[in-house]
């Protein structure tokens, strides 16, 4: 077969495509009589697959259906007596809160709602199932929608192209009244098109092979790996027998009372007690008591990741140790603070040899009352209002904490430090993708390949999409001399950072940095392709149309980087 010859699967409907909005294709005649097959010849199954002339049988999956445990689970989160904006609000906390499901969104699963409940899991189209039944079953009138995402289509293995869909639902409250609930908040638009399908219909992208139909993302086709997957288990790895010459017993892991308050401390506090002032004084008060300099005079230090009692004593920190400070000082005087990790735009940082660091961010909530908050975040060079952020428990944030610290041991090769701090990050948060990452780096470090091969599948297992296990595995098969696996994996990494708009957004910034305008421009197209609404590529825009002398342009680009900033 010819290489431009490309097999798109555009599923679970054969489409003829129409371009720019008019165009239409003349089609040739078919090489087959089209009498020679029917439909019905084609949906039967007769004759494929050994089992005679009979039709082959077709699941039920019962895609909607609520067990037992999920009718009790609902009844005791009942609303109806609420008015129904608070139902819809309170149906998304029971699924998504870590108090509650913690339900994480997964663009690999395509669960039913019953497996998306067990599983706390699940692709837009499981979250949607889910979030369905629930909110139906406690009188919500709410429709499945089909959203027409930018088109992608990713390249999986050999021929075979896959082309993603995406839906949300539509909550109806009354006339011109209605909440659409999207799940995918990474990649869904409020301005992109989407219309309205039955039940059947969405039960029918679920039903379509499961790896066709990725709500709004691609799924990659991982190899076998090297080493059996049941030799190691994750106690195996976590156990730390074995690694340091410590016999059969399990490594200790610490315990550094991330929060805990010391009496300097409680004194501190007790001499600037606003508890009698209203909260929202109380909060700006806080924020005083640490910044200021005839006070603690705290300076935001992105390398000094402390407990509250080390940021108070060494008046330094990060975001994570500004903010374990602010709570536990906040929480003291009564406040209601939680945590929220933020979509910062990706930033890749050297630090040494062949290492690579992938930033994250934490900022805090502080709950007034219904609807009313402050959000305190230290970072104000960063950090922007409009960046997507969700909230994370206590313990996930201490996880952070104790990963941050892992990574510091490593930079040291203190391995023994780095596997304790890892290993109790993820006694802390299992599911983390980036921190299983951080140990199968510290595994592979080690020489220990058949540990690291394992801490990074179980990375994938959580987060498909992280790229830099790709690039990690890739690394490991080198050193393994399993070449064409590395060269797999590199690929995959490829690829993925080209889908990434902060990955080609950093590229244009590269190129405007050395005066190559044209390719600043190429890199920012392709960024803006995959994402229109953030404001840094539109404000690289402006300055590379002035560069080119293209003013008309970059007006434009100002007016929309404006825009943003409402």
């Amino acid at each position: 077969m010819p290489s431009l010859h490309k097999i798109f699967l555009i599923l679970p409907c054969l489409l003829v495509l129409i371009l720019g909005g008019c165009s239409s294709v003349k089609l040739q005649d078919p090489f087959y009589s089209a009498d020679e097959i029917t439909r019905a010849d084609l949906l039967s199954g007769r004759g494929l697959f050994g089992d005679g002339d009979g039709r082959v049988s077709l699941p039920d999956d019962h895609v909607m259906a609520l067990d037992d445990t999920m009718w009790t689970y609902l009844a005791k989160n009942d609303t109806r007596s609420h008015g129904r904006s608070y139902q819809v609000r309170n149906l998304m906390r029971l699924m998504v809160d870590q108090e509650n499901l913690g339900m994480v969104y997964d663009m690999s699963k395509t669960y039913t709602a019953r497996d998306a409940f067990h599983n706390s899991r699940g692709n837009c189209l499981a979250f949607g199932f889910l979030y369905a039944a629930f909110g139906r079953a406690q009188g919500l009138d709410i429709s499945f929608r089909e959203v027409e995402v930018p088109p992608q289509w990713d390249k999986v293995e050999g021929e075979l192209y896959f082309f993603s869909r995406h839906v949300n639902l539509k909550v109806h409250l009354g006339v011109n009244q209605y909440f659409i609930v999207d799940f995918d908040k990474l990649n869904y638009k409020p301005h992109y098109r989407s219309w309205k399908i039955s039940d059947k219909k969405a039960f029918a992208l679920y039903l379509i092979p499961l790896v066709l139909i990725l709500g709004g993302c691609s799924s990659v086709k991982l190899q076998d790996p090297f080493y059996s997957a049941d030799e190691i288990t994750r106690a195996d790895l976590l156990s730390g027998r074995g690694l340091f010459g410590d016999g059969d017993g399990r490594v200790s892991l610490p315990d550094d009372h991330v929060m805990a308050l010391d009496d300097t401390m409680w004194t501190y506090l007790a001499k600037n007690d606003t508890r009698s002032h209203g909260r929202s004084y109380q909060v700006r008060n806080l924020m005083r008591l640490m910044v200021d300099q005839e006070n603690l005079g705290m300076v935001y230090d992105m390398s000094k990741t402390y407990t509250a009692r080390d940021a108070f004593h060494n008046s330094r920190g990060n975001c994570l140790a500004f903010g374990f400070l602010y709570a536990a000082f906040g929480r003291a005087q009564g406040l209601d603070i939680s945590f929220r990790e933020v979509e910062v735009p990706p930033q890749w940082d050297k630090v040494e040899g062949e290492l690579y660091f992938f930033s994250r961010h934490v900022n805090l909530k502080v709950h007034l009352g219904v609807n009313q908050y402050f959000i305190v975040d230290f970072d104000k060079l960063n950090y922007k209002p409009h960046y997507r952020s969700w909230k994370i428990s206590d313990k996930k944030a201490f996880a952070l904490y104790y990963s941050n610290i892992g990574t510091d041991y490593l930079l040291e090769e203190d391995f023994k430090n780095a596997f304790r701090y890892f290993a109790k990050a993820l006694e802390l948060w299992p599911q983390d993708s980036a921190i299983w990452s951080n140990i199968g780096v510290l595994f592979r470090k080690m020489d220990k390949y058949d540990y690291a091969e394992k801490a990074y599948f179980i990375a994938m297992e959580h987060n498909e999409s992280q790229n830099s296990v790709f690039t990690n595995l890739s690394v490991l098969y080198d050193r393994m001399g399993q070449i064409k696996k590395a060269e797999y994996y590199f690929q995959v990494a490829q690829e993925h950072q080209k889908k990434n708009p902060f990955y080609r957004y950093h590229q244009a910034l590269e190129a405007f940095q050395i005066g190559d305008y044209a390719l600043t421009l190429d890199h920012l197209k392709a960024a803006l392709k995959r994402d229109e609404d953030v404001y840094e590529f539109h404000a690289l825009l402006v300055e590379t149309y002035i560069k080119l002398g293209d003013q008309g342009r970059a007006n434009k680009a100002r007016a929309k980087a404006v825009k943003l900033l409402k």
